[in-house]
């Protein structure tokens, strides 16, 4: 081998090593987007992992929550008939409007879904009647716009989980029911799946998750978790499941179609304290927010398993969600515009 060739080798074995030899600290790290918001007690809690803030706001009795573009909360208060509109880029309730709001937004900003007995069609932020149809959803526990915004699942279920459960699909373009299925079982979340065809289904009866045919609903397969499941998400990819209710850790599921046939596969779990009680997937579709039966928010990367953060959190939680706060939205009419802070505003909230 000539000495010049013996050179280029050297200098490119050199250059190798030390690209692979770079410290963690030098690489880009992964830093969390938008806010994991909560209710519990009278309080919506906010926490913004990106700056470690965290801020409790007076609401009244909320139970879920509803985000909307533009970086917006709508609190509803049945108790006392009244919403809280809360920014979350400034961290404050700008607005406490009378009557209940709950808005299921899809892929349009520009209009939303309420789900109360009939399924209504309104335009955002003008509050237009676009269309209404008739119905007897009375009990919606859980609602979910398709990717394309045309069809609606609703879980529909009582708070105390007696008398079953009943999983429709809506389609909102010929305003019919594609389907209707009552469930002897309590089933209590479900996360969709649309490239494995399934949706992911907590039965809280059995404590288990099921995977359901996304088009006819039929089992598909079970999937046991010990101390019983309590929550699932799927990740953006929507190739891998993420299961909580196992003390001590996160089960994970992958899923892969092979020959047109599903294949579910065991992966290894996330080892965090405690026993998770619910989930959220952050914006980037890869952080998952856990928060656990011993008052801790826990932020972690799914895909190395590695801890982002950590939290104090209240305990009893109604509603647990991870909403991107950044997202562009229409201005707001006159009855809640007053507070909102500029696109891009930092999040006022205390530090930890």
């Amino acid at each position: 081998m000539s000495r010049s060739l013996l050179t280029v080798t050297g200098v490119a074995l050199l250059v190798i090593v030390c690209l692979g030899s770079f410290p963690a600290e030098a690489r880009k790290p992964l830093v969390p987007r938008g806010v994991v918001i909560m209710s519990s007690g009278d309080q919506v809690v906010l926490v913004d992992p990106a700056s470690s803030g965290i801020r409790s706001l007076e609401t009244g009795p909320v139970g879920f929550l509803f985000p909307a573009p533009g970086g917006v909360l709508f609190a509803p208060d049945v108790v006392n008939g009244r919403t809280g509109v809360i920014d979350l880029r400034s961290g404050r309730v700008v607005e406490m409007i009378s009557g209940v709001t709950m808005p299921h937004f899809g892929p349009r900003r520009d209009r939303y879904l309420v789900v109360a007995g009939a399924l209504t069609m309104v335009s955002y932020p003008e509050r237009s009647l676009i269309f209404r149809m008739d119905g007897e959803f009375d009990r919606p526990w859980q609602v979910q716009l398709g990717p394309e915004g045309m069809t609606v699942l609703i879980l529909e279920r009582r708070p105390s989980g007696e008398g079953g459960t009943t999983i429709s699909a809506i389609d909102i373009m010929h305003r019919r029911v594609v389907y209707s299925k009552i469930f002897d079982h309590d089933l209590i979340h479900f996360a969709m799946a649309p490239s494995r065809g399934v949706m992911a289904v907590i039965d809280r009866t059995a404590g288990d998750v099921v995977l359901l045919d996304s088009m006819t609903l039929i089992e598909v397969r079970r999937l046991p978790v010990p101390d019983g499941a309590t929550d699932v998400v799927v990740l953006s990819d929507g190739k891998e499941l993420v299961v909580a209710g196992a003390s001590g850790r996160l089960l994970r599921w992958a899923l892969k179609v092979k020959s047109d046939a599903l294949q579910v596969l065991t992966q290894d779990p996330i080892m965090i304290p405690g026993r998770t009680m619910r989930l959220a997937v952050g914006p980037d579709g890869r952080l998952v927010a856990a928060a656990t039966d011993l008052g801790r928010l826990i932020i972690v990367d799914s895909k190395k398993g590695d801890v982002i953060g950590e939290w104090e959190i209240p305990q009893a939680l109604r509603d647990f969600q991870w909403v991107d706060s950044q997202q562009r939205g229409p201005l707001l009419p006159s009855w809640s515009d007053s507070g909102f802070g500029p696109e891009g505003a930092d999040l006022g909230i205390e530090k930890k």
